[in-house]
Parts: C-alpha cells; structure tokens; sequence
C-alpha cells in the first residue's frame, strides 16, 4: 500500500523534472533567433564575396 509521502516525492519529482525541461526549452527559444541570425549573416557575407569574384 502506498503511503502520502511516496505521492509527495513523485510529485516533487515530476515538478522538478518539468522545471528543467521548460528551462531548457526557454533557452532554445531564446537562442534559436539569435543562431538563425548569425547563420544567414555568416551566409550573405560568404555570397557577397562570390559575387564580387564573379
């Protein structure tokens, strides 16, 4: 039979669990932008250059 306590530290435990997954998920979201930007920036400089050889 279980008792009140072994529900409180599985609770404790998913919320724990679920904090960290949405921090991380927090900061992907944070930093997908930001990534994407730079990506595309990297991108026309490298097709600048090409389009100067040209």
């Amino acid at each position: 039979m279980k008792q009140e306590g072994d529900d409180m530290a599985n609770l404790s435990e998913k919320i724990v669990n679920n904090m960290w997954m949405t921090a991380i998920a927090r900061l992907s979201m944070t930093l997908a932008l930001p990534t994407l930007g730079f990506i595309f920036w990297l991108y026309a400089g490298w097709q600048g250059r090409k389009a100067q050889q040209v």
